[in-house]
Parts: C-alpha cells; structure tokens; sequence
C-alpha cells in the first residue's frame, strides 16, 4: 500500500501527545466498487433529504448529464477516434442509468400527489432518453453507423424535450 493510499485510508487524531488512528470503514484501496457504493448511498441519503420537486430536478440533472455522455461518445465513436467496445460499454452503462432514473420518477410519481403530473410526463422523456440510447447500443454492437447515427438525433432530439419540459415545470435547466 501507497503512503497515499494509507493516508487516505487512515485518520489520525492528535490530543496533545495521544495520537490515535482510526482505520476507514471502507478501505479505498483496491475496492473501487465499494468505494462507488459509498458515493451511490451518499448521494441517495442527499436525495431523500430534499422535497419531492428537488428530488425530481436532481434525477433530471442525473438523466440529462448520462446522456450527453452518451451523446459525446457516440460522436467520438462515429469520428472514427474511440474503440467500439468502449463506446458500447459506455453507452450500455448509461443506459441502465436512465433506467434506473425512469422507474423511480414512476415510482415517486405514484407516491407523491404534488408532483405527479410533472414526474410522470418527465419520466416519459427520460423513458425517450433511455430507448434512443439503447438503439444506439445494438448499432454499436453490429457495428451499424447509420444506425448509431439514427439514434444519436433521436437522443438529440429527446434532450431538447428534455430542456423544454423541465422549463415547463421547473423553469430553465441550469
């Protein structure tokens, strides 16, 4: 282990000449999918801290950010500049992102009566979201550029429903 890895690792607190060293919960070391974890269960104690609308915003800003990702590595892959492979496990990632994201908007939509009607036409542009990416995912896996190229303006075209929908709801996207 690293001097870097260790101090990451470790806290250490001094009380006059008492130091004491406290050893991580999770060690960050060689376990990156704990560490992801981590971050996923901080990330959700933040979401149901805030209000139903928060929320909604915070798993719209999620959904846009995944799928401009999306948008850039499909142009990377069609520019000739990224390996299928990555580009197809990029975008099978996020796919499963926005699939995440849409079930629970329709599962908080049906919970909570103040927000339902923007959760549930929401959900439906991520649901948009989430198709243009899996079409861009089996054009990836044959290797089929028109395809990829067909989804990639669906996905341009439901991130701008994306824009025009948030404002209608929440006002413009930041």
């Amino acid at each position: 282990m690293t001097d870097l890895s260790s101090a990451l690792n470790q806290t250490t607190v001094s009380r006059e000449d008492n130091p004491v060293v406290y050893q991580a919960a999770v060690p960050l070391q060689g376990h990156p999918l704990r560490f992801c974890r981590l971050i996923g269960l901080m990330l959700l104690g933040l979401l149901t801290a805030c209000s139903p609308a928060d929320q909604l915003k915070q798993q719209l800003r999620s959904a846009t950010s995944a799928a401009q990702s999306v948008s850039m590595t499909l142009d990377t892959w069609l520019a000739g500049s990224a390996p299928t492979r990555y580009a197809t496990d990029t975008v099978h990632a996020v796919g499963e992102i926005l699939v995440d994201v849409e079930t629970q908007i329709r599962t908080d939509a049906s919970a909570q009566s103040d927000t339902q009607l923007a959760q549930l036409a929401l959900s439906t542009v991520v649901k948009d979201l989430s198709t243009s990416v899996a079409h861009a995912e089996a054009g990836l896996r044959v290797g089929n550029r028109a395809e990829v190229q067909k989804a990639q303006r669906y996905l341009r075209a439901a991130l701008r429903a994306m824009a025009v929908a948030h404002a209608k709801y929440f006002g413009p996207m930041p």
